[in-house]
C-alpha cells in the first residue's frame, strides 16, 4: 500500500479542502479563510456584544430624537404663553431655539418676524418674510396675506403697491384656497380697478360667509347692467340683516347694512326714518356718518333726473353736510357726480346764486359755487364763497382746505392764516394727502422748505400725477438748493396726465 503523497494528499477524516482527484489542480485558498478558521469561535462568543452594541445605538437615536422633540415642544409652548402675554422678546427666545432644533418650521419663522417687528427689529423681520413670502412664487400663505394687507392698510397706496398686493393674495389662495380674508380683499381690489367680473367671481366665493358682501355684489350687478341679479342680491341681504336687527335692536352694524340696502332699492325714505329713529335713542357717531351716506345717495339720486332743480338735490346735500361736517369728500364727490351727469352747467350756478341772493345761504351751495368760480379763474369771488361757508362751517375739513389753498395761492396772501387753518383741518384727518398738500404748499410760500418738502412728498405717495404737487416740490428743492431735483419734478408737472385728478382746491 503506497504512502500518501504530500502535494496530493487523500481526503480522510478531518481534512477540512475538497476532495482533489489525481491529476487536477488545487485552487487556492482565499488569504482570509485561514483566520477564520483560526478565530471562529472568537466570532461567535463576539456576535451577541455587536447585537448589544448596535442595539444600544438605536436606542440612544430614539433617546435623542425624543429629547428634540420635548424641547421643541417645551419652547413651543413657552412662545405661546409669552406671545400671548405680550413679552415679545422672551417669545423671541423661545422661537429662535425651536428654530435651531428644526429650521424648515414655516409656522415658527413667521411668529418670529412678527415678534421681530414689534421689538423695532425691522430688518430681521424682513429677512425671514422675503423667504416665506416671495413675489414670484408660493410659499407660506400667511406670510403672503400679511404683506398683502400691510401693503394695502398704508396712507400712501400707489397702483404699485395694490399690485404687488394683489400677486400676494394669489399666492395666499394658491395654498389656501378658502381663505377668506384673502378672497374678499383681492374681489375688493378686482372692484376698484374696474375689473367687474372678476370681483363678482371672487366675491361671490366668500358672500355665504360674509352676507354684509351682498350689498357689494349688488352694486357690482347694477353696474354691469344685470339689474334683475342686483336687486335679487339686495333682496337676500335684507332678509337677513333685517332678521338680525329684530333680534338685536342694539346691532348698529346689521342696522346700518339694512339702511344701506334700503337706499341701494331707493327706498330713501324708509333708510332714512329707521336710522332717525336709531339716533333718538343712541346718538352715535356712527348712525351720524351713515345718515350723511345715505343723504349723499339720494342727493345723487336726485341730481341724475335733469328735471329736478338744483334746490331739490341741494338741500338734501346740505343735509349730508351737516350730519357729517368733519368729512372733507362729501361734497367734492359730490361735484364729481356733477360733472358726470353734466349738471355743472351754467343754469345750474345761476340758480345757485339765485338761491343765495335770496337769502338761502348754504354751505353744500357756497362750496360749490366756490369751486366753479376757482375753475374759471375767478380767484378773489372764490375765496369770497369759501369764506360765507367757512363762517357757517368752521369745522369741515373740505371748506378749510379750499380757504387756505385760496389763502396761500391768491396774489392776496394771508400765509399765517392760511397755516393756522391747514393745522386745525389737520388735527382731524392728520393723514388725508389733500389737506397735507395744501400745508406743503403753504410751507413752501413761508419758506420753509424741509417743512413743506416732508408734507408733500406725503401727498405725492396718495397723488403721483398731481402737477401742483409736482409745482410745488420744484419750488421746495430750489430753495433747497437742488437744482436737479427740481427740474425732474418741474418736468413731471408738465407731462400730460393720464386721468386728470380733480383741480386743487378740491373738486
Amino acid at each position: 500500500m503506497s504512502s500518501p503523497d504530500a502535494n496530493n494528499p487523500a481526503r480522510g477524516p478531518g481534512t477540512l479542502g475538497p476532495e482533489v482527484r489525481p491529476g487536477s489542480r488545487r485552487r487556492p485558498e482565499p488569504p482570509w479563510l485561514p483566520w477564520l478558521r483560526a478565530n471562529t469561535g472568537r466570532i461567535a462568543l463576539s456576535i451577541p456584544a455587536l447585537v448589544l452594541f448596535l442595539g444600544i445605538g438605536g436606542v440612544a437615536l430614539a433617546i435623542s430624537t425624543n429629547h428634540d422633540t420635548q424641547l421643541r415642544e417645551f419652547y413651543s409652548s413657552q412662545a405661546t404663553e409669552h406671545l400671548e402675554s405680550e413679552d415679545s422678546d422672551r417669545a423671541r427666545f423661545c422661537m429662535e431655539r425651536m428654530l435651531w432644533l428644526n429650521s424648515t418650521d414655516d409656522a415658527t419663522r413667521f411668529k418670529l418676524a412678527q415678534a421681530y417687528i414689534t421689538l423695532g427689529q425691522r430688518d430681521r423681520a424682513q429677512g425671514l418674510i422675503v423667504q416665506l413670502a416671495p413675489a414670484n412664487e408660493t410659499g407660506y400663505a400667511p406670510a403672503h396675506l400679511a404683506v398683502a394687507k400691510s401693503l394695502l392698510s398704508g396712507p400712501d397706496l400707489t397702483p404699485q403697491k395694490v399690485s404687488a398686493a394683489e400677486a400676494q393674495l394669489k399666492h395666499t389662495l394658491n395654498s389656501e384656497p378658502n381663505s377668506l380674508e384673502a378672497q374678499v380683499l383681492l374681489g375688493n381690489i378686482y372692484a376698484q380697478t374696474g375689473r367687474l367680473a372678476e370681483a363678482r367671481t371672487q366675491l361671490s366665493m366668500a358672500v355665504n360667509e360674509r352676507p354684509d358682501l351682498l350689498l357689494q355684489l349688488a352694486a357690482i350687478e347694477r353696474r354691469l347692467g344685470n339689474e334683475a341679479q342686483a336687486r335679487a342680491s339686495a333682496d337676500k341681504g335684507l332678509k337677513i340683516f333685517e332678521a338680525r336687527y329684530e333680534e338685536d335692536p342694539g346691532d348698529l352694524d346689521a342696522l346700518l347694512t339694512v339702511a344701506s340696502l334700503s337706499a341701494f332699492e331707493k327706498n330713501f325714505t324708509r333708510a332714512e326714518s329707521l336710522l332717525n329713529t336709531a339716533i333718538e335713542t343712541q346718538d352715535t357717531k356712527p348712525l351720524h356718518k351713515g345718515m350723511a351716506t345715505l343723504y349723499l345717495a339720494w342727493a345723487e339720486d336726485l341730481l341724475k333726473d335733469p328735471k329736478n332743480p338744483p334746490e331739490t338735490w341741494l338741500q338734501v346735500l346740505e343735509k349730508a353736510v351737516q350730519q357729517d361736517p368733519e368729512n372733507t369728500s362729501l361734497i367734492d364727490r359730490f361735484q364729481m357726480q356733477m360733472v358726470k351727469s353734466g349738471r355743472n352747467d351754467d343754469a345750474t350756478f345761476a340758480a345757485l346764486r339765485d338761491m343765495l341772493s335770496k337769502g338761502q345761504a348754504q354751505v353744500s351751495s357756497l362750496f360749490l359755487l366756490g369751486l366753479d368760480a376757482w375753475q374759471h379763474q375767478r380767484l378773489e369771488e372764490a375765496q369770497n364763497y369759501w369764506e360765507e361757508a367757512h363762517k357757517l362751517a368752521p369745522e369741515h375739513g373740505g371748506i378749510s382746505n379750499n380757504l387756505a389753498w385760496a389763502l396761500a395761492t391768491n396774489p392776496k396772501r394771508d400765509l399765517p392764516r392760511a397755516l393756522e387753518m391747514i393745522n386745525h383741518a389737520l388735527e382731524q384727518t392728520p393723514r388725508a394727502p389733500d389737506l397735507l398738500a395744501t400745508r406743503g404748499r403753504v410751507l413752501v410760500r413761508m419758506e420753509r422748505w424741509n417743512d413743506g418738502l416732508a408734507d408733500l412728498e406725503k401727498a405725492l405717495a396718495a397723488r403721483p400725477n398731481d402737477p401742483d404737487i409736482h409745482h410745488d416740490l420744484a419750488d421746495a428743492y430750489t430753495g433747497l438748493s437742488l437744482p436737479d431735483m427740481a427740474a425732474t419734478h418741474r418736468r413731471r408737472a408738465e407731462q400730460p396726465q393720464p386721468a386728470p385728478d380733480p383741480g386743487s382746491p378740491n373738486s
